[in-house]
């Protein structure tokens, strides 16, 4: 009757840390799936301002510097799994002057050049996938430095 317990304690313990393995197994392709997603968005708004499609892109991107309000939101289903991206874009400063750089040291230089951050931030989680018990909402955050030049008209 002992040997009867500890067969089937010792089953529940290799059924709960297979259970587990698969989690991770799934934390892991979700992770990779959002990196996609990320590096995907990153490389529509890298592309958007070198060829200023759709019209008017580089100047959005360009008079856009904000670290709290996304420039772009949007979501993508991958299988049973839901990803909410979202875009920031912000102005890299020069610590010295207080000045975007790309403009020069003094900000005169060349007034019509700026390096910005893209930063995507994909988050997600799906209660209704079984493989996602236990783990919760997920983010991924990823970053790309491009030069922006823009002339007035």
């Amino acid at each position: 009757m002992v040997a009867i317990g500890l067969i089937a304690i010792a089953l529940m313990a290799m059924i709960g840390h297979s259970t587990l393995l698969m989690g991770a197994a799934q934390k892991g392709d979700d992770t990779s799936v959002a990196a996609g997603v990320a590096r995907s968005q990153l490389d529509k708004v890298a592309q958007g301002v070198l060829l200023d499609q759709p019209p008017g892109q580089r100047q959005t991107v360009w008079n856009h510097d904000d670290a709290t309000v996304p420039f772009l939101t949007l979501k993508e289903t991958v299988g049973n799994t839901d990803y909410d991206a979202q875009i920031f874009i912000t102005d890299v400063v020069n610590t010295g002057t207080g000045l975007p750089l790309g403009t020069g040291p003094s900000g005169v230089e060349n007034p019509k050049t700026r390096l910005k951050q893209i930063e995507a931030t994909v988050s997600w989680w799906d209660s209704r996938n079984q493989e996602h018990v236990g783990y919760g909402k997920l983010e991924l955050r990823a970053a790309r430095l491009i030069k922006v030049s823009y002339e007035a008209p």
